[in-house]
This record gives structure tokens, sequence and C-alpha cells, in this order.
């Protein structure tokens, strides 16, 4: 009977910029031969975006869930992680502390006595119910995404990692288009999920004064996001 490789529960991410600095870490924990198992909000716009991300040759061990939509679901989604038997549950510190949820962390906390007594909670020493993590780590989580989770994960891993992540790759098709000349000097994407994240409307015309006239410039996003800078 083949052996199943350790399993890890990482999660949960609600936005793609979040989700873009952890690939590292997955990447990272593919390669060492660990199951990962990634939570995601539902949200099919992120489960297509990790379709266009390039795992590695890890990739068959990385399985993706969504949290439960509506109460009907919540059964469902117990009864398929019953089934797993991590040996470590990841909290990311992608959100500022003022915004972390204290919903999840209760929530991984609660699978782990019900169903996984041999895992270890590890996280951030500024989320919402670190009293409740197994590990706790000091991450400054006024760094950057790009460094921030990377910076949990070297000290986890007792700097036996690289101190800096290696950029996540996107798949062949996007990577081969990356390399062409741009269309645009500048594009700006004026949406967010989180409102805290949203930049008032009528600053982007000073800050595109201040921009060299030549400068071609695209907006991207969904009609909601773009209307009002077309006004």
């Amino acid at each position: 009977m083949a052996v199943r490789p350790p399993q890890i529960v990482y999660g949960v991410f609600k936005g793609m910029g979040d989700l873009l600095w952890a690939v590292p870490v997955i990447v990272s924990e593919l390669s060492g031969g660990n199951e990962v198992h990634l939570l995601l909000f539902p949200s099919t716009a992120l489960v297509d975006f990790c379709s266009l991300v390039n795992f590695g040759p890890g990739r068959n061990r990385l399985s993706i869930h969504t949290l439960p939509r509506k109460m009907r679901d919540v059964l469902t989604f117990m009864q398929q992680f019953r089934r797993l038997s991590p040996s470590m549950v990841w909290i990311s510190p992608h959100a500022p502390p003022a915004d972390s949820s204290w919903k999840i962390p209760l929530a991984l906390w609660t699978l782990k006595k019900l169903f996984w007594p041999g895992a270890q909670i590890v996280g951030a020493s500024s989320e919402r119910l670190s009293w409740i993590f197994d590990v706790v780590l000091p991450v400054d989580r006024k760094l950057p995404l790009k460094l921030r989770e990377w910076s949990m994960y070297y000290m986890f891993r007792d700097g036996s990692v690289p101190v800096a992540p290696s950029p996540p790759r996107f798949d062949d098709e996007i990577m081969e288009l990356a390399n062409q000349r741009p269309s645009f000097d500048l594009v700006i994407h004026p949406g967010a999920t989180a409102k805290n994240r949203l930049w008032p409307s009528s600053k982007y015309p000073e800050l595109i004064d201040l921009l060299p006239q030549v400068w071609k410039i695209a907006v991207l996003g969904l009609p909601e996001d773009v209307g009002p800078l077309e006004k």
C-alpha cells in the first residue's frame, strides 16, 4: 500500500493578490513532497485564477477547496475535511491585523479538535485568537505581501529555505505573453474585494496629471470599477 504524503491545510484566501504571494510557499511545500489542501472563499474567479498559476511538478498534490456558501453546504464540507489528517494547518498572515478574521482561526481550530488531533496550527502572533495556535510566529504585517507570507514561512522552516521567495509563475502561454513588448505604460485596476482597499476615484485625475503625458494608460476592471473613473 502506498504511503500518503504529509498533508497541509492552507488558508484562507479571498483576494487574488493575497493568494498570488502565497504561491511560493505552496510551491515549496509541494516540492518537498507534501500534499496541500488550499482553502478559498467561494469565488469562481479565485478558483479559475488557480488554474492559471504554475504550481510546479507537484501540482497533482494540490487540492483546492472552497468554504461553504450556505448552511446546507456545511455538512458536505465537514464530511470532506474529516477524511483529511493534516500535520499542519497554516493560517496565512496576508490580511492587516485590523482586517484579520477571528472566524477563520476559530473554524480551523474547531476542525482540528473534531478531526485532526495531531495537527499543529501555525499562525502570526498578530492574528486574532493567536492564543489558540500551537506555533505562534512574530510576523511584521507591515511588510509587503511578497515578503510577509515568506518571512513567516522562513521562520517556521528555521531558515532551511531561501531568504527571499521565488517569483510566482503562470502557465506557459501567459509567460510567453509576458515577454512581449507591453501595450501600455501603466495599467490601473481600481477595484478591490475589500472597501478599505478602494482608493477614491476622485484621486485618479490628480495622479494621472503627475505622469508623463506620452504614457499610454489602461483602466482594467469590472464595469462598476471602471465607471466612476470614466466619469
